[in-house]
């Protein structure tokens, strides 16, 4: 009869070992665990870093840009307060001149009419001439009757006076202009205009209404009537244009002309005496 063999048990010692292993894979699965778990919190924390400059920063820069635009506005409205100023004060200026406009035209027209009168500037019109000349007799009478037929310093300025008188606006000796501080004068026989000689035939040019200077020139009892009585060469004609130069006084320029003058006048004297 055979005896039913007794089944043999697991070892012990196994047993421990295999324990021991399923321990240390439970420990090590939970170190991973933990090891994960840290670098994904690691991980959060840096990224939620990150993101919490950039926000930082983006706010930043929106509030200086902010500020920066507050800034531009506020010059922009100042400069638009400034321009609307300046608008005004045109507008006013060029209603100033507008009302003015009138008044500063009739003020450049009389300053226009001084310095021609003033003979500081050229002038051209119409006129009129008037040309003497001594009288043909002066060579064949007696020398004591000589000045007689001879045209005189007082037979110019009659003659010029007459001519303003009627109208003329600007008047030239010779060429030599006349103005308020022109010198017309006699030094022994040589007549000077604005310190300068001149000499027969006077040529008179005056520039004004043509047909009113000749008439008032051609009145009877005038000094061309007189001067005409005396046989003394006198013509007389109108023109279109005349162009007359500034006044140029040669006194002021040389004021010892005069002296010059006289002292020349008295050697002629000598030399005929002689």
């Amino acid at each position: 009869m055979n005896t039913p063999k007794k089944e043999k048990g697991a070892n012990p010692r196994i047993i421990r070992i295999k324990k021991g292993q399923v321990l240390l894979t439970f420990i090590f699965l939970l170190l991973g665990i933990l090891i994960a778990f840290q670098y994904n919190q690691v991980t959060l924390s840096g990224k939620q870093r990150s993101v919490e400059t950039e926000y930082r920063y983006d706010v930043e820069t929106e509030l200086g840009l902010q500020e920066e635009l507050l800034a531009i506005r506020e010059e922009n409205r100042i400069l638009e307060e400034q321009l609307s100023l300046l608008q005004t004060e045109t507008a006013q200026m060029e209603e100033s001149l507008t009302v003015h406009k009138g008044t500063i035209e009739m003020l450049y027209e009389e300053l226009e009419k001084t310095r021609m009168m003033a003979a500081t500037v050229p002038v051209t019109g119409p006129g009129l001439v008037i040309v003497l000349n001594d009288s043909p007799l002066a060579k064949t009478v007696p020398p004591e009757e000589k000045d007689n037929y001879l045209v005189h310093v007082e037979d110019l300025r009659s003659v010029v006076a007459d001519l303003f008188l009627a109208g003329a606006e600007a008047i030239a000796i010779n060429g030599q202009r006349l103005g308020p501080v022109s010198s017309l004068r006699c030094i022994g026989p040589v007549i000077y205009v604005n310190g300068k000689q001149v000499a027969p035939p006077f040529k008179i040019e005056a520039i004004g209404p043509s047909d009113v200077l000749e008439t008032a020139m051609n009145l009877p009892g005038g000094i061309l009537d007189v001067l005409r009585d005396w046989q003394l060469e006198v013509s007389m004609k109108k023109v279109d244009k005349l162009q007359l130069p500034a006044m140029i006084n040669e006194e002021r320029v040389t004021p010892n002309l005069l002296e010059k003058a006289m002292e020349e006048n008295d050697e002629s004297v000598v030399t005929e005496t002689e």
